[in-house]
Formats: C-alpha cells, structure tokens, sequence
C-alpha cells in the first residue's frame, strides 16, 4: 500500500494554536510530504507562501465547526480562502438545517459550494458531522453529496463528542460512488487505527496526532 503519509490531512485546529507551533506543523507536513495541511482560515496566505512548489496542498475549512452559518456566508468564506491561497476546502453542511428536514436547502448549500470550487479547480470536502445523525441520516447526506459530486465526504469535525467510526466510514463508502472519497476524521491516533479506516474504505485520514507513527514507517 502506498505510505500512511500520502492518506493524511494534516489537521492543526485547535482554538489555542500558537505561531511557533504551526511554523513547525507546516515543517512536518512538508518533511513527510502529507497529502494537505487543514489549517485555520486566516493562516492560509502564510501556508500558501511557505507550501509552494510542494506536493503538500494548502486546507482549511469553512463554517467551521458549526455549520449553521448562512449560504451567503459561506460562499463568500470559501471564495476569500480560494483568493488567500487554499487548495482544499472542508465546509460543514448545515446540521440544524438536515436535523429539520430542510433538505432542499441542504441540497442547495452542497451544490452550491462545491460548484464555486470546481470552477476555481479547487478540491471540496463536505463534513456531515456524523455523530449526531443517525444511520439513515448519514446515508441521506451522502446522497446529497454525491448528487453535488463533491470531491470527498468528511465524518467530522472533531469538535464534536464522538469522531470517527469504522463501521460509519465503511457504509459510507458503501454509499457513495467510486468518484467520491472518504474522509475518516476526528479521534484517529495511532498507525493501527489509520490502516484500519484506510480498509473500511477511508481514502483520507485528518489526523494531528500520526506524525511518530508515519516517521516509524517512513523509516
């Protein structure tokens, strides 16, 4: 199989993320040539300059981690952030909006969002936040995924009380067709959990937490 580095999203989104240690998150990332940072909106432009000319792409995300901003809002997020440099854009459907069965207006977000980004040639992620749907919820949203033809269906935040679950990602890749990825993300900490989610179907991993791991491997 090809490296563990080359699946992951490597994801530095904590509330309290200091300068020093996001110079040396994109030092990482760039050593270990990781598939793309997920990084704060408003650190994209300094990624962006430091990340150039490698094969690491620059993420970020969008009405993070909520998702119950507006359409307008986010468009206009994901607009700025293909402007300011960002490769990849993981945006949060609207959860409140699903939970209430407003299902036209999910459908309108995803599509809408993930046209704006096929144009700019840009890769989309939407993030259904699985914990709080259930499994015919989950399938539903990834119907509306695949309708959009977005580029990859994400778990989760990570912001949420549960992550990532291996019989979630394997439905899910059930579900969706083979032009739609996996993303696996939320509580995945060790090479054994990754390559666990890799064969439930996951063709991404978000992760902050492999980078021992990946050294051991790579070695």
């Amino acid at each position: 199989m090809q490296q563990l580095a080359s699946y992951i999203d490597y994801t530095a989104l904590r509330p309290f993320l200091e300068q020093q240690a996001f110079q040396t998150h994109l030092q990482e990332a760039r050593h270990h040539a990781f598939a793309s940072v997920c990084i704060p909106p408003y650190l994209v432009p300094q990624a962006a300059e430091y990340l150039a000319g490698t094969s690491v792409k620059v993420g970020t995300v969008v009405g993070f981690p909520l998702g119950y901003i507006s359409l307008h809002e986010k468009l206009s997020e994901l607009i700025r952030l293909i402007d300011d440099g960002a490769d990849e854009l993981d945006f949060v459907m609207n959860i409140s909006a699903f939970k209430s069965q407003q299902y036209d207006y999910v459908r309108t977000e995803i599509q809408q969002l993930t046209t704006v980004a096929h144009q700019a040639r840009r890769v989309v992620k939407c993030i259904l936040e699985t914990a709080y749907l259930d499994e015919d919820e989950v399938k539903r949203a990834c119907d509306l995924c695949a309708e959009a033809r977005v580029d990859f269906v994400k778990t989760s935040t990570g912001f949420a009380p549960e992550g990532a679950h291996i019989r979630t990602v394997y439905q899910m890749r059930r579900w969706l067709p083979d032009t739609v990825g996996v993303k696996a993300s939320g509580g995945i900490r060790t090479y054994e959990q990754a390559m666990a989610f890799l064969e439930a179907g996951a063709t991404r991993i978000g992760t902050s937490a492999l980078l021992t791991e990946v050294h051991h491997e790579v070695e």
